[in-house]
């Protein structure tokens, strides 16, 4: 095991220490991300990965994830649905109480893993890279089921506010 440099944030060595697991067969990933909150906008992008031209964003949007604050800072959290969403009825049948929430934000195609661990390292230790499933909204509303990357908060729970300012207690 390769241990954390002290210069390192937890996001970019999570991001490091998956290259070398055996899911990734001993490369970075290059591909789609998943962006919300202020890295959704490509001025903001731009600036935070260093490109010289705006970055091409689809609208896209995530279910199975949780929208938190942090502050100002918006966090996708992760959830057990099975449990939040699922009830049993008198014939003991799984019913589902409502459908996952849909959290809406951009897809970018990162063109070298270089940019990943820019953006890890700018969300700081809180925040990891995590693989999920999203929905792209192209042209004239077409959608796409696509498989990719997010981050997720990675830190204390406690510090986490929802929509409405009232503290979280538990995973969603």
């Amino acid at each position: 095991m390769t241990l954390k440099r002290q210069d390192e944030s937890t996001g970019a060595w999570v991001y490091r220490m998956a290259y070398f697991d055996g899911a990734y067969v001993g490369r970075l990933p290059i591909e789609e991300i998943f962006l919300y909150g202020p890295l959704a906008k490509p001025e903001v992008l731009k600036q935070v990965v260093g490109l010289e031209e705006e970055p091409v964003l689809e609208d896209a949007y995530v279910s199975r994830l949780v929208m938190r604050m942090w502050g100002q800072q918006p966090a996708l959290v992760l959830t057990n649905l099975a449990s939040d969403l699922m009830t049993y009825n008198a014939s003991r049948r799984i019913v589902v109480d409502s459908p996952p929430p849909k959290i809406e934000g951009k897809v970018w195609y990162a063109p070298h893993p270089k940019y990943q661990k820019k953006l890890a390292e700018y969300l700081g230790d809180n925040y990891f890279l995590y693989r999920t499933a999203f929905t792209t909204i192209g042209k004239e509303g077409v959608k796409h089921n696509c498989n990719g990357m997010t981050f997720v908060w990675w830190g204390d729970m406690n510090e986490l506010m929802d929509e409405k300012g009232n503290r979280v207690v538990g995973f969603g």
